[in-house]
């Protein structure tokens, strides 16, 4: 009768609280989680904004500081925080330790696997394989085969992703699975953005929702909205989002001369309202996993301008749920955002298509009762 009522104990591990698209990844799995047979831990840094809602969500969370840094400081901080978990996963007898993320999959797997526990790992993105430093990205591949080796199950969010590390040797065909990022079916509604930003109502918004760093191709945008504004001048543009670039964008912003045309508004939590209430959305970035903004700008029928890479091109088939474009090309991201804001009828079906197809094929249910049974069916009975 024990066995029957037992529920597995899951510790969710991610190595920061700021607002993303892993962080949600992790809020939903915790939130929706069949709770009759699962419990879920987090261990999480506590400085970041999302941290009380994992407080609220999780059975019990452990503050820990996991460093991206490999300094001798960082290396020793990491050290203390994989013994933290240790000590936790047997305190608290975790069954499965799921990670999320590359810093997090790297110390969050090896705290598990010395204490022999079933750990699971999902990769959000291949981030590393972008690196502009070769060692950099030879040495991270090689921590992925060492620490693979101990991973009982792996999940990608894209089939990209998936047969990228098949090629470069990171994990086996046998261990490795493909949950889509999912997103819950609903209507957002628009957030009042000409009148919080001071825009006319003929104006023509665009937004960008995404961390603002190096991938997400964000110098790109600013330089082709800059044509966007020539052709078409009542246009705007919302970048939503925060990150180390920042300063370098907004500086760009002033030397492209687009002051009155562009509005930084930062980490919001109320993303998906905001980009309800504009027209189209831009995502040019140089590499993706399966972007969760993309899922929401779409359930919110908005027509999209995407760059044409892994990730990016399972969610979106260009013309069919919106337009695709090379990476780094200013005139054709330009030229794309300049069509679908004059031909109206055009950017309404692309929209339409984009939000049947995330409801039919992104569903937030369908990715949770995934990974529910990979649960289920991976690890040890108690």
């Amino acid at each position: 009768m024990m066995l029957m009522n037992y529920k597995k104990k899951i510790l969710f591990i991610i190595n920061d609280a700021t607002l993303g698209g892993g962080q949600i990844h992790v809020a939903q799995l915790m939130e929706r989680i069949n709770h009759s047979q699962f419990l879920p831990f987090l261990a999480c840094n506590p400085l970041g904004t999302f941290y009380p809602h994992y407080q609220q969500l999780a059975e019990k969370c452990l503050p820990i500081s996991v460093n991206r840094g490999f300094s001798l400081f960082s290396i020793v901080r990491n050290v203390m925080s994989v013994l933290r978990i240790m000590r936790f996963i047997r305190q608290e007898r975790i069954d499965i330790v799921h990670t999320h993320g590359g810093i997090a999959g790297l110390w969050g797997r090896l705290a598990a696997m010395l204490c022999n526990t079933v750990v699971f790992h999902t990769l959000h993105g291949i981030h590393y394989l972008h690196y502009r430093n070769p060692a950099a990205k030879l040495a991270f591949q090689v921590l992925e085969r060492m620490l693979s080796s101990g991973t009982d199950r792996l999940i990608c969010v894209s089939e990209s992703d998936r047969l990228v590390g098949l090629k470069r040797h990171l994990f086996s065909d046998s261990q490795s699975v493909v949950i889509y990022n999912g997103i819950k079916k609903s209507k957002p509604k628009p957030a009042k953005v000409r009148e919080e930003f001071g825009m006319s109502k003929k104006c023509r918004v665009i937004v960008h929702v995404a961390r603002l760093h190096y991938q997400k191709g964000q110098d790109v945008l600013l330089r082709a909205f800059q044509l966007v504004v020539r052709s078409i001048p009542d246009a705007r543009l919302v970048i939503v989002g925060d990150g180390p670039l920042k300063s370098e964008l907004m500086s760009l912003t002033r030397t492209l001369g687009l002051e009155l045309f562009v509005y930084f508004a930062g980490m919001r939590p109320d993303s998906c309202e905001i980009a309800a209430a504009c027209e189209l959305f831009v995502l040019p970035s140089l590499w993706e996993g399966l972007p969760l903004a993309a899922l929401e700008a779409m359930m919110s029928s908005l027509p999209i301008v995407a760059t044409n890479v892994d990730g990016i091109s399972e969610l979106i088939h260009h013309k069919k749920e919106g337009l695709l474009v090379p990476t780094k090309n200013v005139e054709l991201l330009a030229e794309a955002m300049i069509g679908l804001l004059r031909d109206r009828m055009l950017a309404k079906k692309l929209g339409k298509e984009a939000r049947k197809s995330v409801v039919s094929r992104f569903g937030l249910d369908r990715m949770v009762s995934q990974t529910e049974n990979l649960y289920l069916n991976t690890g040890r009975s108690p």
